[in-house]
């Protein structure tokens, strides 16, 4: 009779380890992920918190599941295309695949890569501009052995024509945070009362908030003392945030104590050519986050911020003073090339922007 009852024992552990794998399996293969059906809506859900509704064009993307396909005819690396129906059939017939998707009126956003059946590939998000999409993709080693499969392919269904060209981008910023871009403001000083527009000519971000309010730009009548003035009201300055697509570098800068932030805000901030009054702007906003951190890894950017974030004034101004810096925290001290930066001359028409973005370590 004990011996019967151990055996049972043995046998509901097993049972229970036997469910427990299968849900492992389940959750980590690709492969066992089941497709969902043309009525859901994407992105994966487990996902979809990180991904704010509200500011992504959802109007071009067709709802569906984006599950990867396995194949083991899939020879070339990755390459991203847009098919028409009778494409994406044909292609499914050659890879031995299933045809996950029956729309006709739609186009197909394809993703091919061969590789490793370790890896596991999850599409964060999709992003529309006009007539082109970013597939953003996100790689993850699985800890199980999926079947012995090399190739992959993930299908994205599209409005019929809408799509005429597609990327693959990487998902880090979806993984680990997308770096705020905090509080930049832009002063005007024109040398007489002048009415102004300024626009945002953003690449790869996501515009989060903007004081006065952004209405295809602003429009304001700006003094040369910097006081604008717009719907009836004054403001110091125009105020935007944004969320970057892309992760920011720190190929150079300076790394300085925590304890000594200010002053070398202050001797950086003189070089880059701000006023007294503007850097006052700037470490108060951005010393409180920083002085109690052991070190700072400190770098101004220029060339990655003027890529993705471009600035279009009219009247045209006769001098455009941008400071963006970006830093890390950190525990020890870091060895870092120095950068080199150069002070403007401030005449006619200026424009000053400040802002900063917080990189993790």
């Amino acid at each position: 009779m004990k011996k019967a009852i151990k055996l049972l024992k043995w046998i509901l552990l097993l049972a229970v380890v036997g469910v427990l794998m299968h849900q492992v399996i389940t959750l980590v293969l690709p492969e066992g992920r089941k497709a969902k059906s043309d009525d859901e809506v994407y992105p994966i859900e487990r996902r979809e918190a990180w991904i704010p509704k509200a500011e992504i064009k959802y109007d071009k993307i067709i709802k569906g599941p984006y599950d990867v396909q396995y194949s083991q005819k899939i020879d070339e690396s990755y390459n991203t295309t847009v098919m028409d129906y009778e494409a994406y059939c044909e292609m499914c017939e050659e890879l031995e695949i299933r045809q996950t998707y029956t729309n006709s009126d739609a186009d197909y956003i394809v993703w091919k890569n061969s590789g490793s059946p370790k890896i596991r590939w999850d599409v964060v998000n999709v992003i529309a501009r006009d007539d082109v999409a970013m597939v953003y993709l996100k790689g993850t080693v699985n800890i199980l052995r999926g079947k012995a499969k090399s190739g992959r392919a993930i299908i994205i269904p599209v409005e019929k024509g809408s799509i005429v060209s597609a990327g693959v981008g990487d998902a880090y910023r979806f993984e680990f945070g997308r770096p705020a871009v905090d509080k930049p403001v832009i002063y005007l000083y024109p040398e007489e009362e002048k009415e102004v527009s300024v626009s945002l000519k953003m690449k790869d971000a996501i515009l989060k908030c903007t004081y006065p309010e952004y209405k295809d730009g602003w429009k304001v009548i700006a003094q040369p003392d910097g006081t604008l003035y717009a719907d009836g009201r004054e403001y110091n300055y125009l105020f935007w945030e944004a969320e970057a697509l892309f992760p920011f570098t720190l190929k150079s800068g300076t790394c300085v104590e925590g304890k000594d932030t200010c002053k070398f805000l202050e001797e950086k901030l003189t070089q880059l050519g701000l006023s007294d009054k503007e850097q006052d702007d700037f470490i108060t906003y951005w010393l409180p986050k920083m002085q109690d951190n052991p070190y700072n890894v400190i770098s101004f950017q220029t060339d990655e911020y003027e890529e993705h974030f471009g600035l279009e004034i009219t009247p045209k101004p006769d001098t455009i003073i941008r400071v963006f810096m970006t830093y890390t925290a950190s525990e020890v001290y870091v060895d870092i090339e120095p950068e080199e930066i150069t002070t403007p001359a401030r005449t006619g028409f200026t424009v000053v922007e400040w802002g900063g973005c917080e990189i993790p370590e």
